[in-house]
């Protein structure tokens, strides 16, 4: 082989496993540990006769059965990094019907703030990610703090 061909192919290569490095899953379980304090809460979004309705529950007061439960379901969920995600801002377009904030405060130093919509857009720190099966996710949630 030519030294050009073996070039492009090493550089494709890693080209490769860099784009697979990049998209590979990540784990909430990095984010939110059992030490953190945090507080949810669960918007949903409506029109009734032409007018804009928001249905906001705020769930402040989390049992330690309860934290457990969302922190197993968060390592069930994992999401991944957008196109966009180096350069977004966490503003997102069609959210859907329903949004869950979480507030975590990791520390005293540090927090978390991580925004689902159902449409599987999340936002963790202002920074765009991707997460499939959302929906579910944040049904999940709210069975969990009935």
């Amino acid at each position: 082989m030519k030294k050009s061909t073996i070039y492009r192919l090493s550089i494709a290569v890693v080209l490769l496993i860099c784009i697979c490095i990049y998209y590979k899953p990540l784990s909430f379980s990095k984010l939110l540990t059992e030490d953190c304090t945090f507080t949810l809460s669960l918007s949903e979004h409506t029109v009734s006769y032409g007018k804009p309705e928001s249905n906001t529950v705020d769930y402040n007061d989390i049992t330690a059965e309860q934290k457990g439960a969302i922190l197993s379901l968060l390592e069930q969920y994992p999401y991944i990094r957008s196109p966009l995600t180096p350069f977004s801002d966490g503003n997102m377009s069609n959210i859907g019907p329903k949004l869950l904030i979480i507030y975590a405060a990791v520390d005293d130093s540090s927090s978390v703030k991580i925004v689902v919509t159902v449409s599987g857009q999340i936002s963790i720190n202002d920074k765009e990610y991707i997460m499939n099966n959302a929906e579910q996710f944040i049904e999940q949630i709210t069975e969990i703090m009935k």
